[in-house]
């Protein structure tokens, strides 16, 4: 019987402020402002008179927004980063150089340092995991499809990720002061 009237008396919380963005219409596209949170004649939530039903809490906009916009910043300036990385580490981004980019990715998002690596767990490539995503100089996807994307365009055979270790990618050298001055570049 208590479990009855706990199901009754149940509350609906919703993780929205006055002034927050919720997304509305058909495709949950439009940004609305929320100016009102009510109940309608049934007892349930409205936002500015709409039942909330009828909108979508965007996950996190700014992030997303800053992350696209680091990775634009690296593509306008890819010239000096690789210049700048050929000087301090003799490579790119994506061999002798990767460490130092993903520290410097780190700095700029967030997230941790991992790495890619094979079925004997040899290191391959450093990369910056934040969520589900990680990230390079290419840009960030979903682990599996980044793992893809990496084998495919590096010729590798890589499995897996996991956090960087003391030992890994010993021919990559970790300057933090690079990595500063790159993510003066990208952000």
């Amino acid at each position: 019987m208590s479990d009855l009237i706990d199901k009754i008396l149940e509350d609906i919380t919703l993780d929205i402020d006055k002034g927050d963005t919720v997304l509305t219409g058909r495709f949950k596209n439009h940004k609305v402002v929320v100016k009102d949170i009510d109940k309608d004649e049934h007892g349930m939530p409205t936002v500015n008179g709409k039942g909330i039903t009828k909108i979508r809490i965007p996950k996190n906009d700014k992030f997303i927004k800053e992350s696209i916009d680091i990775i634009k910043n690296i593509k306008r300036n890819k010239e000096k980063i690789y210049t700048f990385l050929l000087s301090v580490a003799d490579s790119g981004p994506f061999d002798g150089g990767c460490v130092i980019a993903a520290y410097a990715i780190k700095m700029a998002i967030g997230g941790e340092v991992f790495v890619l690596v094979r079925t004997d767990d040899f290191a391959e490539h450093a990369v910056v995991k934040l969520g589900n995503k990680l990230y390079d100089f290419d840009g960030g996807l979903p682990e599996n499809e980044f793992i893809r994307r990496f084998n495919v365009n590096e010729m590798s055979n890589c499995v897996a990720v996991r956090p960087i270790r003391k030992g890994d990618l010993p021919a990559a050298p970790v300057n933090m002061k690079a990595s500063k001055i790159i993510k003066e570049l990208i952000v």
